[in-house]
């Protein structure tokens, strides 16, 4: 900051509140007569304290006295990521009795500074870069340091001033939130119309015009009678799944006449993966696709294993095409999306790693009905009621293969896969239109905050 408005000094931290860094972690005080609550980096985000997940710890009454937080401190997240580091919030008293740790720093502002002018100072020095060009950068973390902390500028003009300032500030900002909630809402919306045209496809309701058009087609039940998938894969330790006999009976109700239904496994081949052990993998060579190079929707690969490409003609029946559709079993659902996606041309050459399946289509099914069927709200519930595991959830090879699907015929299924990708590409279009919406907020609430401490905020609104 150069030029500072008439009436305005610059001052360091340190100079207009004090600067303190928390309590350290021990051995020593896991337990003892004295056990407070503290807050943590975990505890602080941006303008919020969370007190969901609050630990404990023995202070001395010395200790508790140094450590104890008062309404109006500051606390900044110490060490955190570089965008994130010196994150700040106010203590407003949700912790009585509380203290905090040295994954912290809280700064106590003096009778000249409002504690609200001086949090949102630090807001604008997160969000502007300043704390991160002062940080201590280490290979996964940035430590703001309570040193380099206090000997930063502080822009100081006349405490009524500080008031208009956090006053305006807090105007625009409630603007913003109103902004952001709608937002927020409209992507909730948005999800339930996914869902929903997800629902409507697999009972059959998105094209009850076209069966209406195209009555003569051959029924699901005498497509499904010649093309159902047997037998085991060959190679010991990785089989082929092999649902049960099924045909109405099975079927969800109310499906139409044309309809049959079957278990994914007897209509569309499902190959698991193959156990690599781990000092098999290698520096260079073909790729192993792992759970973790899967998202919903796409893949990614910033954290990849490989095989030696001479052997990767020993394992011919785990190689991978574009086109495949592949779904990860280690913690298959994320953020409330399962982790399928198609393969394009860049995903490949790869070989299928253990906890991983690959499907590709039979005479029975149009493979792209298949990738939305396993998006839909009837597999979510499926996959969910089968997951074992709390801290690692997995699915099974039999667990993808049992759920029921909904077969209509060929030509429908194919019809249902054009109207589903019609109408899900107008969601996404909502959604991408809504993140850029909140993306301009966050540049707008950013550039609010540089000309509020470049002194120009009250000049603009008067």
């Amino acid at each position: 900051m150069s030029e500072l408005p008439a009436g305005w000094v610059m001052r360091k931290v340190g100079e207009v509140g004090r600067v303190q860094l928390g309590r350290q972690r021990s051995p020593d005080v896991h337990n003892g007569p004295n056990m407070r609550p503290y807050l943590r980096v975990a505890n602080v985000f941006e303008d919020r304290i969370d007190t969901s997940d609050v630990m404990e710890m023995h202070f001395s009454d010395e200790d508790f006295g140094r450590f104890e937080l008062k309404d109006g401190d500051i606390l900044l997240n110490e060490g955190q990521s570089r965008e994130l580091v010196g994150r700040p919030a106010m203590y407003r008293g949700q912790l009585p009795g509380g203290c905090f740790t040295n994954s912290l720093v809280r700064f106590q502002a003096s009778d000249d500074v409002e504690p609200l002018f001086a949090l949102n100072l630090f807001r604008h020095y997160m969000r502007s870069g300043e704390f991160q060009k002062i940080a201590q950068i280490t290979t996964n973390i940035a430590h703001l340091g309570a040193g380099r902390f206090a000997a930063m500028d502080f822009p100081l003009p006349p405490r009524m001033v500080q008031k208009r300032i956090v006053k305006k500030l807090q105007g625009l900002q409630a603007r913003s939130a109103t902004a952001r909630n709608a937002l927020a809402r409209v992507h909730q919306l948005v999800e339930k119309l996914r869902q929903s045209i997800l629902a409507a496809a697999f009972r059959g309701d998105l094209t009850k015009d076209w069966r209406a058009k195209n009555p003569d087609v051959e029924p699901a039940s005498e497509l499904l009678g010649r093309a159902r998938v047997s037998g085991p894969v060959k190679r010991s330790g990785s089989r082929r799944v092999v649902a049960a006999e099924s045909g109405r009976a099975n079927a969800p109700a109310g499906l139409p006449a044309s309809w049959t239904s079957s278990p994914i496994a007897d209509v569309c081949p499902l190959q698991p993966g193959y156990a690599f052990k781990s000092k098999e993998f290698a520096r260079v060579g073909i790729r192993l696709m792992r759970g973790t190079n899967i998202v919903p929707g796409g893949t990614r690969w910033e954290d990849v294993v490989y095989l030696d490409q001479s052997r990767a003609g020993d394992f011919q029946e785990y190689s991978l095409a574009a086109g495949d559709l592949v779904i990860a079993m280690d913690r298959p659902i994320i953020a409330g999306g399962i982790k399928v996606t198609r393969l394009a041309t860049s995903d490949v050459p790869a070989l299928l790693l253990q906890r991983v399946g690959r499907l590709r289509p039979s005479a029975a099914v149009d493979l792209r009905y298949v990738e939305h069927f396993l998006r839909s709200p009837a597999f979510l519930v499926h996959v969910a009621g089968q997951a074992t595991g709390t801290q690692l959830p997995h699915i099974s090879a039999t667990d993808v293969g049992s759920a029921v699907l909904p077969l209509p015929p060929l030509e429908e299924q194919a019809e249902i896969s054009a109207r589903c990708e019609a109408a899900l590409e107008r969601a996404r279009s909502i959604a991408a239109a809504m993140d850029a919406s909140a993306a301009r907020l966050e540049v707008l609430d950013a550039t609010t905050l540089t000309v509020a401490f470049g002194g120009q905020l009250l000049e603009r609104a008067s």
